[in-house]
């Protein structure tokens, strides 16, 4: 389906499926669009105009109006010590990474986080801590949804591209600080036909075990604890058994205790395996917005906590890496040296408003799809330090098929505040032989009373907030509303660049996943119809003529593969990760993936990283940290 398909079908079903995606006319019968649905439709479009329209028209003001970030620009000081492995980024690669350097070099490894710590009670929770929770430094030049202006280093980085929102984290732990926990391999046998031989399924298969080892994950504890039930259990499985669909419950990276099929109440604080401290998961449901009880096990409890505590890594956080600079034989910055004498890495303190360099033999970039694309493209186009990176850099890039959609007014509870955010799924790859509409439709709790703040917090319209407040309403406590996450195999045929102000761009041809997205829509009116629910929509951002997605799990622009014709980093036994056309440069992040995965990419991202650190290190790692 192309643009113009798309917008054939205004006063068909593509044209109101965001709003009430259960009463809306086919394209054969548009003449029987009822008032209702063209009521909805109004509806639909003014909540996404209220969230969307206006925040770009700023956003867009506020890219031309400001001067690119610019490593120059700040007072410079350099500190001599050689480092063995310099690592960017603390998410679910780089945490991996830097467990298994740092076991390899003690006290040689420095970590370089752009956000901060956060430990117990550090997430943000009450009106005024959310709308300073946000991520935005003047001159990234990066279109956002919030804030629009001056600066903020919180946890949530909200961006606005060409049709796909997303949301990232920023803060040491990376994604794993926001993740709802669910550890999911890939479902669909076909997600890796695309790859090289090197690393796929049955390569990776014994690095999931391992990663799922070390990061803590298991299944929710069988136990009689009545804050423990979860009725969205049984409600999924009525909409599966409804729809002949499997559900299928999932591994959670979420602390009961150090043994899982004897879980300690909940609310106790014990430490975990590695000395860290973490308390036995409540069901608080609010693992999305930062566990302020450390129940869910994010990396800074697990892998860069052995790293630092055991293997004395060095963190500098709140530094944001800009440039980097090959060296040559006499140790000097050279545009030609291809990285086999180490590297300058330069980088901003955002607290000091300085710059610093550092030394380092190797350099392993783990900032995430949107990070370390934008540091390759800088120092490819811009600073021109890294002018041999390949020209495929920014290809390849995915949503991982990502679309939520709600349903609400069910006659049964939902439990949408409460647990783990993510338990279950129901399968709808396993029967599908079409790889363009394969997908699982995952629960999702949410916790109501701080979504309803950040209602208040971006000012929508009167009727848009009194739409979502109603959406919102309680009923005796327990919440009637559905939530599922969509995760598909969408085509990868995404494209990041770098525009003249060096802010990220992204070109996301939404049309071409149109069938991808429209069965995802019907399995959600199937499930309405399963849970005699009232109402079931898509993301409000996604009515015509929008068509904006969001994602939480961006994936490419740095793929991995055979050689530099086809990705950016080398796929070959040996040199996993490496960047191609330099020595001692790699990556190992979601950027490396080279498609869509179809499920929550935490474990692949983390058993590629484990890899890779194998090829790094020399070592063949194991489920022992220490």
């Amino acid at each position: 389906m192309n643009n113009n398909d798309d917008q054939k079908n205004i006063l068909g079903e593509s044209h109101n499926d965001s709003y009430d995606i259960d009463k809306v006319a086919t394209s054969n019968h548009q003449s029987d669009l009822k008032r209702r649905d063209f009521v909805g439709a109004m509806v639909g479009t003014i909540a996404a105009a209220s969230m969307v329209s206006s925040t770009q028209a700023k956003g867009k003001t506020a890219e031309k109006n400001e001067e690119p970030l610019n490593i120059a620009d700040f007072p410079l000081s350099i500190e001599e010590y050689d480092y063995e492995v310099v690592i960017v980024g603390s998410g679910f690669g780089g945490g991996v990474a830097a467990a298994r350097a740092s076991k390899r070099w003690p006290g040689k490894v420095l970590m370089v986080e752009r956000g901060k710590r956060y430990g117990r009670n550090d997430f943000p929770r009450t009106f005024k801590e959310l709308s300073n929770g946000f991520w935005r430094i003047p001159g990234d030049n990066v279109p956002r949804l919030f804030p629009l202006w001056g600066e903020q280093r919180g946890v949530f980085d909200f961006r606005s591209y060409d049709h796909m929102d997303t949301l990232v984290a920023a803060g040491y732990g990376g994604g794993s600080l926001i993740y709802g926990g669910g550890i999911i391999e890939p479902v669909s046998e076909d997600f890796d036909q695309t790859w090289p031989e090197s690393i796929k399924r049955a390569k990776l298969k014994p690095y999931f075990e391992l990663f799922k080892s070390c990061l803590g994950a298991n299944q929710l504890p069988k136990t009689d604890e009545p804050e423990r039930q979860l009725s969205r259990q049984a409600l999924f499985e009525t909409i599966a058994s409804d729809a002949g669909k499997h559900r299928v419950d999932v591994d959670v990276g979420v602390f009961f205790g150090n043994d899982p099929a004897n879980p300690t109440p909940a609310g106790t604080i014990d430490e975990n395996r590695y000395g860290a401290e973490q308390t036995s998961c409540n069901y608080c449901g609010e693992c999305i917005v930062g566990c302020n009880y450390q129940s869910k096990n994010s990396l800074d409890l697990n892998y860069l906590y052995v790293a630092e505590n055991y293997f004395g890594m060095q963190v500098q956080t709140e530094h944001l890496v800009e440039k980097i600079v090959p060296l040559n034989e006499l140790g000097e910055e050279s545009k030609r040296a291809d990285g086999r004498y180490g590297f300058h890495i330069y980088m901003v303190d955002l607290i000091s408003k300085t710059a610093k360099r550092v030394k380092s033999q190797r350099v392993i970039l783990a900032a995430g799809t949107y990070g370390s694309s934008e540091i390759l493209f800088k120092n490819k186009k811009a600073y021109k330090t890294l002018p041999r990176v390949s020209d495929q850099l920014g290809q390849k890039y995915s949503g991982n098929g990502d679309f939520i959609t709600l349903a609400w007014g069910s006659k049964v509870p939902t439990d949408v505040s409460r647990g783990p955010t993510i338990v279950q799924y129901i399968d709808h790859t396993s029967d599908q032989p079409i790889k363009a509409k394969q997908f699982i439709a995952e629960d999702m709790a949410i916790p109501l009373s701080i979504l309803s703040d950040i209602v208040e917090l971006t000012s929508p319209s009167y009727l848009v907030k009194r739409h979502l407040k109603q959406m919102l309403a309680k009923d005796d406590g327990n919440q009637d509303i559905l939530v599922q996450v969509h995760v598909g195999l969408d085509n990868a045929a995404g494209e990041v660049s770098l525009n003249w102000f060096n802010g990220l761009r992204l070109n996301w041809p939404y049309y071409e996943n149109m069938s991808l997205y429209e069965d995802i829509i019907e399995a959600t009116k199937q499930a309405k119809r399963a849970i005699d629910a009232k109402q079931a929509i898509a993301f409000p951002t996604w009515t015509w003529p929008f068509r904006r997605n969001l994602t939480v799990h961006p994936l490419g622009g740095c793929v991995m593969a055979d050689s530099s014709d086809e990705g950016v980093v080398s796929a070959a036994l040996g040199e996993r990760g490496r960047v191609f056309n330099y020595q001692n440069l790699f990556i190992a992040d979601g950027s490396v993936i080279p498609s869509s995965l179809g499920a929550n990419p935490a474990i692949t991202i983390g058993a590629l990283a484990e890899m890779i650190a194998e090829d790094i290190t020399g070592i063949v790692p194991t489920k022992n940290l220490i």
